[in-house]
């Protein structure tokens, strides 16, 4: 045979703009008929038709090809064979009988596919599968499919049937199968399974979605048991989703998630009890077009405080939101100003309320020739201490007019090897409302030192640092006892403090690694609390943190040791470790001893010196308890993944919990992504899956 390369005019000149390239054998030209029943090539700048039959001709002025008989067509990065292909490179419009298509992993059998002049692809009586064989027990058949250049597949009239038996029918579905054009899905789904309580079904469907604003419908329905009977109605839930982004500047953006239900719910304190639950929530931002003011709020009100864990975080939830709070902050050149309001809207919770607060700051001003720093802040607010409906009459709440000033004084200096930095500082609050039914004024100095130096040497594979420092806190006498005042939070609880804290830090970094965190680091440190009635002892609080990191091991402690009363405070210990591409895995121990205190601010020390020990030891502050975390993943199979995740936990006289999740991961056919997941709660436990289109 002869494989001739056949440069005729109309073929190889520029048609309408594009050139065509033709290799076939044994071509035969008559008339104007370019044809060849032993094979070749023809293409374009988008398509390449490889078949045994081939016929290239013009019609009315246009260039037609015909193809068939082992068939094969690349057009753009989709793939097809079929039965016979005929396309007009004028009007850039074709035909494909009987063809399949072939696209990032996804397999559409049509009976009639249609190129269209836009790029895109229509096929009539369609199959979708993701399995190379065409006979599988579950399929998916459409009246017609769509598929564009940015491989975004619109179906209409979609029928899923198991064994060749319709099972679900949807009018129409969307959906983007490149990564590249990757978007969220038109309609998602969860299943999954509470002890108890029987299958939860959730659907989320995409409204609308434009440039800025996305909206989506969400819809659960749960069936229980009934004399094993699945099919039961246990209850109903719907909600709408809202993301709005300004287009143009992306100055205002807000988002909104609404929920109502009426079933019952695992995590309730009666699981089996049905009652009507909701759940608003949503946030909002916003800056001025010179970005110097700033708003920002959000909000989150829930029916009962079990609520919040009832939304599958991967479908629903805004990870951000929990409080309902607002702000307002404006940047100038001489201050910083911001007004913060946190009402609350939820019954069952307790907190303090700023109804509202408002601060400006002053830029910080360095004096001349000294290079002294003023820094000085105002606050005004009221502030309103709310207890949950449940403790009430047990306690009263209690509110306050609340101003505040703040005046600090700084100098950094350089001594020698030493850097030091000695503040002073001024406060007065003022308090319209106190346990006196009285207004309150309170005011007291602070006077703070703190010094270091670094001292360094390298050798042949390492670099050590060694850096010694102190930290010096004092705080004056308050002019008003903690117990004449309201304590709103931290910032109201002031007692007379001169803590001392020294350490010395130990840094070793791998030569040639450009890494800023070190291989190994010891920090000892130890605190001393002058004249302090309940910390006597010197030097009664002391610490070592260590840290090892090696690319594959990471081992971090953190141990405390209560001299006075000569037991350790807590022991915190964590491993991680990547043994291969297969496995990683990390374990923590968590362990507080009775002297340990529930502290919002680990070194804050106010609280320890402020109450005797033995009132904090009989109150709910006093922290004994052993945790354990525990996180494991291992690659079961090339396509098979399992991750692991428990939790244990126990106190002296109280029952031991335990807590654990597994979710399974796997791919089918290359396409697919299977997830199977199982938790355990102290409650209940909960079965779920998902299946996700790659």
């Amino acid at each position: 045979m002869n494989r001739k390369f056949v440069p005729l005019l109309f073929v190889c000149a520029s048609l309408l703009g594009e050139e065509i390239r033709v290799d076939v054998t044994d071509p035969v030209y008559k008339d104007g008929v370019l044809f060849s029943d032993k094979g070749g090539v023809i293409q374009s700048s988008k398509m390449r038709v490889q078949a045994r039959n081939l016929e290239l001709k013009e019609v009315d002025g246009a260039k037609v090809l015909t193809a068939k008989d082992d068939l094969f067509l690349s057009y753009g990065k989709k793939f097809f064979v079929g039965g016979s292909f005929t396309y007009n490179f004028s009007t850039k419009q074709g035909v494909l009988d009987n063809g399949i298509c072939s696209a990032e992993g996804v397999f559409i059998d049509g009976q009639k596919i249609v190129f269209n002049d836009d790029g895109s692809v229509t096929m009539d009586k369609a199959l979708l599968t993701t399995s190379e064989n065409k006979e599988t027990p579950f399929s998916i058949r459409a009246k017609t499919v769509s598929m564009n250049d940015e491989y975004n597949v619109q179906a209409k009239g979609i029928t899923l049937s198991a064994y060749d038996t319709p099972v679900l029918y949807f009018p129409s579905y969307s959906r983007t199968v490149n990564k590249k054009f990757q978007i969220d899905p038109a309609v998602s789904y969860r299943v999954s399974w509470e002890k108890g309580l029987g299958p939860l079904f959730l659907m989320r469907y995409k409204v609308l979605e434009n440039d800025a604003l996305k909206i989506f419908w969400r819809g659960e329905f749960r069936t229980g048991t009934k004399e094993k009977n699945y099919l039961v109605p246990r209850g109903a839930g719907s909600a709408i989703e809202i993301d709005y982004c300004e287009p143009d500047k992306q100055l205002f953006k807000f988002a909104s998630r609404n929920f109502f239900a009426y079933d019952s719910f695992f995590n309730d304190t009666n699981p089996k009890k049905y009652r009507a639950r909701y759940r608003v929530q949503g946030s909002f931002d916003g800056f001025s077009d010179n970005k110097k003011i700033e708003t920002s709020g959000k909000w989150d009100a829930l029916s009962d405080r079990n609520m919040r864990s009832d939304f599958p975080t991967q479908m629903f939830e805004l990870q951000t939101l929990g409080r309902t709070e607002g702000f307002v902050k404006a940047r100038y050149d001489t201050a910083f100003t911001s007004l913060y309001v946190r009402p609350r809207i939820n019954s069952f919770q307790g907190f303090k309320q700023e109804l509202p607060t408002l601060k400006v700051a002053v830029k910080p001003y360095v004096i001349p020739k000294t290079g002294a720093i003023f820094e000085n802040y105002f606050k005004l607010g009221y502030l309103d201490y709310v207890y949950a409906d449940t403790l009430h009459g047990a306690v009263s709440d209690f509110g306050s007019g609340r101003l505040e000033s703040s005046q600090i004084l700084s100098r950094p200096l350089q001594l020698g090897i030493f850097h030091a930095t000695p503040k002073i500082g001024f406060k007065e609050i003022f308090y319209s409302n106190s346990r006196q039914n009285q207004s309150q004024f309170q005011t007291l100095f602070n006077y703070d030192l703190s010094s270091f130096t670094t001292l360094e040497r390298s050798y042949t594979n390492f670099h050590h640092e060694v850096k010694p420092y102190l930290e010096f806190q004092g705080l004056s006498k308050p002019t008003a006892s903690y117990n004449d005042i309201y304590i709103f939070s931290v910032q109201d609880g002031y007692h007379n403090l001169n803590q001392l804290k020294l350490g010395l830090k130990n840094s070793f970094f791998k030569s040639n690694e450009f890494s800023p965190l070190p291989r190994f680091s010891c920090d000892l440190y130890a605190y001393n609390f002058f004249q302090a009635e309940t910390l006597q002892t010197a030097f009664p609080k002391g610490y070592l943190d260590l840290s090892w990191s090696y690319p594959n091991v990471t081992l971090q402690t953190n141990l405390g040791w209560n001299f006075q009363q000569n037991t350790y405070d807590h022991a915190n210990i964590a491993l991680s470790a990547t043994v291969n591409e297969y496995f990683a895995a990390s374990i923590e121990l968590r362990h507080r001893s009775k002297y340990e205190w529930k502290k919002d601010n680990f070194n804050n020390y106010m609280l320890d010196v402020a109450r005797p020990i033995d009132e904090l030891l009989n109150s709910p502050l006093s922290d004994q308890r052993t945790t354990l975390f525990a996180r494991w993943q291992i690659q079961l199979a090339p396509l098979w993944t399992l991750q692991v995740q428990n939790h244990l936990g126990w106190r002296p006289g109280l029952p031991f919990y335990h807590e654990s999740k597994l979710d399974f991961y796997t791919t089918i056919t290359n396409t697919w992504k299977l997830r199977l997941s199982y938790m355990r709660t102290v409650r209940t436990n909960q079965y779920s899956f998902g299946i996700t289109l790659i």
